[in-house]
């Protein structure tokens, strides 16, 4: 969608008494106007309106988002902030005017690697042997640039998942790898078009789909559909996968310690999970999760969406920081995510809690 196509939530945002500024993760670090939710409409409203000319300047402030939607879910009035600033990048893209970096991503993707240059077929050559990538399989594994760049995460996966009888799933293992979804963020629609139909071809010859990324599996859901594409007849995260068998089959001696869980933004916000996630943790666990103030549907970003690791790295890593301190905040001695962009976020965290996948907590309850 366009940004003309956006006039409510542009007018209803400039006029806003910015009562959202607390919720702006960016903003909170930064401590500049400029890049608060109300600054960032308000100049795409005027440049909607024909008052601003979209250059270089305004067009690099657009980026200054995370996509978290944590602006979202405080707004009375249900402004879409991250959805409305994507298609003012798709307009920044479309006139030439978006910051460099945004083409240095677009470049790497198209060259077959994750937003940081590294090789995704050679990352899953070394994670997948030829058994796991058994392409008569009804179910499918996406692992997704994250997860693929976290060397011996999707070897730990498949190893737990067929220690827990889930020896159904394939490891996706055709092209594109990616999901596109950094497209998406770029502002480069059309590229993201052709990624979304093009991995929906290959998808759709599955039953189901399964996602350790929570923002694989938002992509896969919501994000296709508006582009025409349909990638499977399901498409769950993993939790989804996991709830259910470990309901079925609890653990013989759930892990013991002081435990506090981020919700990372797309499982608790878009795919809507976090009681999902919280009940499985409930079952996986011998204490109860320490709570923090920031949590569930109202959870604090760690700073890697957006793509603002790319754009702006330290902002991202300032962000990730202000996380683990309310994390730490808890009492907790772990912190456990769902995510692999959450959990590269929080481990570049000088000095902060050790961090666990959900897999690893799931391997260590039942004594793997």
């Amino acid at each position: 969608m366009k940004l003309k196509h956006h006039r409510r939530e542009l007018e209803l945002c400039t006029y806003c008494p910015k009562l959202c500024r607390f919720a702006c993760p960016v903003a909170e670090v930064e401590r500049r106007e400029t890049v608060t939710p109300w600054a960032k409409m308000s100049l795409a409203g005027m440049v909607r309106n024909g008052r601003l000319e979209l250059d270089d300047d305004v067009a690099e402030v657009m980026y200054h988002c995370l996509g978290c939607q944590h602006c979202y879910i405080h707004c009375r009035h249900g402004v879409d902030v991250p959805t409305t600033l994507v298609a003012g990048r798709r307009l920044a893209v479309e006139l030439g005017v978006a910051p460099e970096p945004v083409q240095q991503v677009v470049d790497r993707l198209q060259a077959g690697a994750d937003t940081r240059g590294n090789d995704l077929r050679q990352m899953l050559d070394a994670e997948a042997d030829a058994e796991s990538r058994q392409q008569e399989a009804q179910a499918v594994l996406f692992a997704g640039c994250r997860l693929l760049a976290r060397p011996g995460s999707l070897r730990r996966h498949l190893q737990v998942l067929g220690r827990l009888g889930i020896d159904y799933l394939a490891v996706f293992d055709a092209e594109p790898l990616c999901c596109g979804l950094p497209y998406w963020w770029a502002g480069d629609h059309d590229a993201f078009r052709q990624q979304a139909r093009r991995l929906a071809r290959r998808l759709g010859a599955y039953r189901r789909v399964v996602c350790p990324c929570p923002s694989c599996a938002m992509t896969l859901r919501l994000l296709y559909p508006q582009v025409d594409a349909t990638p499977a007849p399901e498409v769950l995260h993993l939790v989804e996968l996991l709830a259910p068998q470990v309901e079925k089959n609890p653990p013989p001696q759930p892990l013991a310690g002081s435990f506090v869980f981020h919700h990372p933004c797309t499982l608790a916000r878009h795919l809507e999970l976090e009681q999902i996630v919280d009940q499985l943790l409930g079952r996986l666990l011998a204490e109860p999760l320490a709570s923090t103030s920031w949590s569930g549907k109202d959870t604090f970003c760690c700073g890697g969406g957006g793509l603002v690791p790319e754009m702006l790295p330290e902002v991202a890593t300032q962000v990730a920081a202000r996380r683990m301190t309310q994390l730490e905040a808890s009492g907790a001695g772990q912190v456990i995510s769902s995510c692999p962009g959450c959990l590269d976020q929080l481990e570049s965290v000088p000095d902060g809690l050790e961090t666990l996948d959900l897999i690893e907590v799931v391997a260590r309850a039942y004594g793997m």
